[in-house]
């Protein structure tokens, strides 16, 4: 992932813990409590695609899990956010984001690791970003 030469030993033991080939500097940016293996996945994937995401993207208002700012919100949860304290905060703060129109696409983490469900929801986000290319 990492655009540098990476020790053989430092690539194996981030492909351990990570299962993503990163250089120091960015193992030591993804070991955040904060960014969770399902979202690392979405980055990566997307990523892959060439889409110039940012993951822990800050808007000036919250943190969201991966963003192309001023386009696309993506939010990546886990059972917490099924709450309703928390269910309720998610839905204030994608309408924040909708008044600024930018939509917030919501991800639950079993989407994630079901391989399948996964595919499409990369897919669908690729066509998506691409589109954004397309009008600007």
């Amino acid at each position: 992932m990492c655009n540098e030469n990476i020790p053989k030993e430092v690539y194996e033991f981030s492909i351990d813990k990570f299962r993503y080939a990163l250089c120091q500097k960015h193992q030591v940016f993804f070991d955040n409590p904060y960014i969770s293996e399902e979202s690392m996945h979405v980055y990566f994937a997307l990523r892959d695609y060439d889409i110039p995401v940012i993951i822990e993207y800050w808007d000036k208002n919250k943190t969201v899990d991966i963003a192309i700012p001023g386009k696309i919100y993506i939010e990546v949860d886990g059972q917490q956010h099924y709450e309703p304290e928390a269910a309720l905060t998610d839905l204030l703060r994608s309408f924040h984001a909708w008044k600024d129109k930018i939509p917030t696409f919501r991800i639950s983490n079993e989407s994630v690791r079901n391989q399948k469900h996964f595919k499409i929801i990369i897919e669908r986000l690729v066509e998506l970003c691409k589109d954004f290319k397309k009008t600007g």
